[in-house]
């Protein structure tokens, strides 16, 4: 095995080894039997590609249960955004740490109440659990977008410098490439959430199942390039 192979080999077995990887992995294999509805018409294939992805699904939001503690450990390192300099991203930054705080919640309670092991109405957590999920992916794109325009503003103050600023530079192009492809991931996820929120707000319940998955192979593709490539990943100085 050549070199270059055992290294890939390695990246991934690293990569699989945790379980941001394996999320990424199974999504985009959940999104990848979705898409395949595409191109089939026997009842029998689409419903076994459709079921298989809601088996995957499944998997990932039972794991999903485990993510409350990071989050609140998050949230509480964060302080609610007390050392974030721009009042934009702090404003995102504590909306975005309520809506996690609330929706993991949201999520597992409806994802009890539909295995009946939660006698309640599953609808109103499971559309709760939605309206969170987008709400919270539309404060991501904008985060991602104020992030892109500092650092421009950022590039154009280092131009107006007469020192050598090649090294500060070169980060910046890569936190931009790493923030661009994180604009478009969740432009992606976005598209494809308000689709599974109630009918009647904007594209809800509008799209096929293909073209959700092929939206969700995109994002997922996205993420696992970025966390494998050293494209998107700032050089130690």
């Amino acid at each position: 095995m050549s070199p270059p192979d055992s290294i890939l080999l390695d990246q991934l077995d690293e990569y699989l080894d945790t379980y941001s990887g394996r999320d990424k992995f199974l999504k985009a294999l959940c999104y990848s039997l979705k898409f395949a509805t595409g191109f089939y018409e026997s009842p029998k294939a689409l419903h076994d590609l459709k079921l298989v992805s809601s088996e995957i699904s499944n998997c990932r939001t039972i794991l999903r249960f485990l993510d409350y503690v990071p989050v609140l450990k998050y949230v509480l390192s964060y302080k609610f955004g007390k050392n974030e300099k721009d009042k934009y991203l702090k404003l995102i930054g504590r909306i975005s740490c309520i809506l996690d705080i609330i929706f993991y919640p949201l999520e597992q309670v409806a994802w009890l109440a539909e295995r009946k092991i939660v006698k309640v109405n599953p609808d109103p957590w499971s559309d709760a659990s939605t309206v969170c999920w987008v709400i919270s992916l539309y404060l991501g794109l904008m985060k991602a977008l104020r992030s892109l325009s500092l650092l421009e503003q950022h590039k154009k103050c280092l131009k107006t410098t007469d020192a050598d600023v090649r090294f500060p530079m070169e980060r910046l192009l890569i936190q931009q490439r790493g923030l661009l492809l994180l604009a478009l991931r969740t432009s992606c996820d976005l598209v494809y959430a308000i689709h599974y929120l109630p009918e009647g707000f904007l594209w809800s319940t509008k799209l096929k199942t293909w073209q959700v998955g092929a939206l969700g192979m995109v994002s997922a593709g996205i993420g696992i390039f970025q966390s494998l490539s050293s494209w998107t990943k700032v050089p130690s100085s």
